[in-house]
């Protein structure tokens, strides 16, 4: 396939909003309402600068006061507190071959404007649950945290497992703030467990399938990539239940050409003639962020961090209140007898 071919078959347009907008639309993050994706989020990660401030103000305290005709009004102090968020250089680089497109009888650069939109969307996932699993590791977090595994020396009991009881205690550590509960992301072997107890309800999708479970009147997101570890001799899980826009989203706009090259800096062509070999990067500059969990980057080696460094516990540090943060964690068995 010439260079020219390449360029007829998949072009910058295909890739720059068309791969934001089918990640977005193929991640059930992004379907759920947990993801807030404000154009202002967009915005600041077009800027320049590796992280960027989050400003917010606290609630306002204290008591009404006595009006008088003698006493002066005592004033208290609107506080600011800042939160940061990371930005993210993210890329992915794919070639192929002519020869290969040849016997194979297909378009692989077709293929690849198939598929690269589910590619971001799961390395996306990826990401934000490598970010949660360094926001939960700090010690600011416990109140966001609902333990319920097995302790050790014990015997199951149903307060060790994900049901109806222990999600409301889980909703519980958001007080009244637990009623903007949308979502819960969880591993599918405990989905798998919830629905053995009928306890997955599923509703029908726009095409009328039923295909969207929920739990508690919460959106189901099943994703393995939620951690499981072994403690006192038995499977923990990690589920997480989500708030509305918990999370912020923002994809930066960066379609300046390519000096000697074909594309931009989003989305690049190139070609290796003497090896028939055709390349296409596709980069993205975001904020992908936990409201209300700064980023300190305290451990970060590069201008972006990987998501080993995500888990890192000392780059993170909680600034909402426990409420306000949205996200509650809860680490627990299944029940294996059924």
């Amino acid at each position: 396939m010439a260079e020219t071919q390449i360029a007829d078959v998949i072009t910058p347009e295909l890739f720059t909003p068309a791969t934001i907008e089918l990640s977005a639309v193929l991640s059930e993050f992004w379907q759920s309402g947990v993801i807030d994706t404000d154009p202002q989020f967009a915005a600041i990660a077009t800027g320049a600068g590796k992280t960027i401030d989050m400003p917010f103000w606290q609630d306002l305290s204290g008591s009404s006061q006595i009006v008088t005709d003698t006493d002066t009004l005592t004033t208290q102090k609107i506080s600011m507190v800042s939160d940061a968020a990371q930005i993210h250089e993210r890329a992915g680089a794919w070639s192929d071959n002519d020869l290969a497109g040849i016997l194979s009888g297909s378009d692989p650069a077709k293929v690849v404007e198939q598929r690269v939109g589910n590619w971001w969307s799961i390395d996306m996932q990826t990401m934000l649950i490598a970010s949660l699993k360094g926001v939960f590791s700090t010690a600011g977090m416990s109140g966001n945290i609902n333990d319920i595994y097995l302790p050790s020396g014990s015997t199951f009991t149903d307060a060790n497992y994900l049901n109806g009881s222990t999600f409301i205690d889980s909703k519980a550590k958001l007080g009244d703030a637990g009623n903007k509960l949308v979502a819960i992301a969880m591993h599918s072997s405990v989905e798998a467990n919830l629905r053995k107890n009928d306890l997955i309800d599923f509703y029908p999708d726009s095409e009328g399938k039923l295909t969207i479970g929920t739990f508690q009147g919460l959106r189901v997101i099943v994703d393995d990539g939620m951690t499981v570890e072994v403690i006192n001799s038995a499977n923990v899980y990690t589920t997480y239940l989500f708030g509305l826009g918990a999370i912020a989203f923002g994809v930066g706009r960066k379609d300046n050409p390519i000096r000697g090259g074909f594309g931009t800096w989003e989305t690049e062509f190139g070609r290796v003639p003497l090896a028939g070999q055709n390349v296409f990067i596709n980069r993205r500059r975001m904020i992908l962020h936990p409201r209300g969990i700064k980023w300190l980057g305290v451990n970060q080696a590069k201008s972006s961090p990987t998501n080993a460094e995500l888990q890192d516990s000392a780059n993170w540090l909680r600034v909402y209140t426990t409420k306000n943060v949205r996200i509650v964690r809860v680490r627990h068995n299944i029940d294996l007898s059924i």
